[in-house]
């Protein structure tokens, strides 16, 4: 589709014989409104330009459409609908034409007398048969090469329609068995369940890595790809090293920051699904249809105490969010469906919950009066914030108050706190609490990375997460996570004496 949007950013590290390593990137940018929303070509293409720098690409691929403007350094062929900008300005680049009336671009490098091609696709056509003629093409074209990546927008609608070029020997990123389907492409803030986006590599060349990052937000209508190339016998071998879920949590900080970031070690865990073990590990909670439920009690205090278990839970969402996109009445607007089965009803009634404390917004919650676990179970619903926001945004700091109302009142308990995927307004609620009950630094920020290794979520990256939230907490003095974490909930209005209950009501 022409007005799709995707960035890809591909690194090959190593390839045989190639002398150097090479980063790739790709961005079809034909989608400058999505949503009734508006950005200029301008603070559009300054979007994926720091994407592209994030990446450092040495060869940039980005959509072309007639009559736009585009950087002055870059470099296409008239009626391609794909050009590049290159690195080092070394490359042959030429068209090959496919059926239906399209084009794809095609750089050729010489890397220490070896040959490879790198295409850069918009596939336009939402015919099957004529898309297959038009992969069939792009391989054919490919074995004149040593190897040949394909980068870009295949159009797939399903999974089913890449079956071409595994049956040709080709490997996928994205709708393989390595790393699972994702959908990429988006309307109107909402997910369309096709996988659209894929980076695609010849037999001699496999995948370190392989993402989905959702945090890219600029008004385009696909989210960005990343993959990481390698040899076969390189990407074998990196497998082999991946660490259990045990081993990784016994890794210093700075080296689980390092796998954490490997798509390929959280895929693999994903995999796994809740895992039994002792610590963080014991306290994963199986609920059908339900990710990333687990107790907060078991943790382990600096004072040797213990957080009790069967009072506090996090999970993901109960249901889905309502879908109420900007621009839209709210006649078409509809309440998001519920994810709990018969069964995981009766494996949550075990819990005894009395309060589903919701992290929410109010758009996210439309047309809810009650939680999905029953009447019976207290709803309450605040609109909560995470990680950099609490600083910038006040009425995120007045929601900490807020919910620590509800935790400071015992006759509340047992509480399940979520959000839609249990991650991040979750990961920085169960954060505030582990380390007020005086669990270490270092364990309540591995907490928070098991969300992101058993939900494989694609967007959890520290710097971009995480440690904005850490850093804020750092303007508090205090040479404990504990004292800090008090400072910051003082400076939001919770009052010493509700941080002394939920302590009191928490720890044994």
């Amino acid at each position: 589709m022409i007005n799709a949007t995707v960035f890809l950013a591909t690194v090959l590290a190593g390839i045989g014989a190639f002398a150097e390593p090479i980063r790739i990137g790709a961005v079809n940018c034909g989608a400058f409104q999505q949503g009734g929303a508006e950005v200029t070509e301008g603070q559009y293409a300054a979007g994926w330009a720091g994407l592209a720098k994030e990446s450092a690409a040495d060869v940039f691929f980005y959509g072309h459409l007639g009559g736009r403007a585009f950087p002055e350094n870059s470099r296409g062929l008239d009626g391609v609908d794909v050009r590049a900008v290159l690195a080092d300005g070394q490359g042959k680049a030429s068209s090959v034409l496919l059926p239906d009336a399209r084009s794809a671009f095609r750089l050729v490098k010489d890397w220490n007398g070896k040959r490879l091609a790198l295409y850069g696709v918009c596939l336009k056509t939402s015919e099957s048969s004529v898309r297959k003629e038009q992969y069939r093409t792009l391989m054919d074209d490919a074995r004149s090469f040593d190897a040949a990546v394909f980068a870009g927008d295949f159009n797939a609608q399903s999974a089913d329609d890449y079956a071409v070029f595994r049956e040709s020997g080709f490997r996928l990123a994205n709708c393989s068995e390595t790393f699972g389907t994702f959908p990429t492409a988006a309307r109107a803030g909402t997910y369309v369940e096709k996988p659209m986006d894929n980076v695609i590599v010849s037999s001699n060349l496999d995948f370190a890595e392989f993402s989905v990052p959702q945090y890219f937000r600029i008004n385009t209508d696909h989210f960005p790809v990343f993959a990481r190339i390698d040899t076969v016998d390189a990407v074998a071998a990196e497998r082999k090293a991946i660490p259990s879920v045990s081993d990784y949590l016994a890794l210093p900080q700075s080296e689980r920051r390092k796998w954490f970031a490997h798509g390929g070690f959280r895929m693999r865990m994903k995999k796994a699904g809740p895992v039994s073990g002792e610590g963080l590990l014991s306290r994963w909670i199986e609920v059908e249809k339900i990710p990333n439920l687990r107790d907060v009690g078991g943790l382990r205090t600096l004072d040797g105490r213990e957080l009790r278990r069967g009072l506090l839970y996090r999970s993901a969402g109960w249901n889905d969010n309502a879908k109420t996109p900007k621009g839209v009445p709210e006649t078409q607007w509809t309440p998001g469906k519920t994810r709990l089965t018969a069964k995981g009803r009766e494996q949550m009634a075990r819990l005894g919950i009395k309060t589903d404390l919701d992290l929410r917004t109010a758009r996210e919650c439309w047309r809810m009066t009650e939680s999905p676990l029953g009447k019976d179970v207290r709803w309450v619903q605040v609109s909560f914030g995470s990680y950099g926001r609490f600083k910038t945004r006040p009425e995120f700091r007045t929601a900490v108050k807020t919910v620590f109302d509800v935790l400071a009142d015992e006759t509340n308990y047992p509480i399940v706190f979520h959000c839609i995927g249990g991650a991040d307004r979750t990961g920085c609620l169960a954060l505030m609490i582990e380390e007020l009950c005086g669990v270490d630094e270092n364990t309540a920020n591995a907490d928070w990375e098991l969300t992101g290794v058993q939900t494989a979520q694609l967007n959890f990256v520290h710097a971009k997460t995480l440690d904005l939230f850490l850093a804020h907490l750092a303007e508090y003095p205090g040479e404990t996570a504990e004292q800090r974490v008090r400072g910051f909930l003082a400076d939001c209005g919770v009052t010493r004496e509700q941080m002394e209950a939920v302590r009191r009501i928490l720890l044994k």
